[in-house]
């Protein structure tokens, strides 16, 4: 889950998300939840606009950032 969130750019949350919504496709072995790295790779094509942006990329605001309170293994990607 963690490297497909850190392959794709997402939090492992957006992550587990989409194979749940069937964006990405997933397996179990156990409790634990799988990727195969070419569908990892087709879903980050997907998302890759053909001007090189991302889709599900942050947009920049012009207000300027607030301080964010970091939580240990919090993602804030929502």
């Amino acid at each position: 889950m963690a490297q497909a969130a850190q392959l794709l750019g997402l939090c492992p949350q957006t992550v587990y998300e989409w194979a749940k919504a069937e964006k990405l496709q997933a397996f179990k072995v156990g409790r634990a939840v799988r990727f195969k790295r070419g569908h990892v790779l087709a879903a980050l094509q997907q998302q890759t606009q053909p001007d090189g942006r991302r889709k599900y990329a942050r947009r920049a605001t012009g207000s300027p950032a607030k301080p964010a309170t970091v939580v240990a293994g919090a993602c804030a990607d929502s």
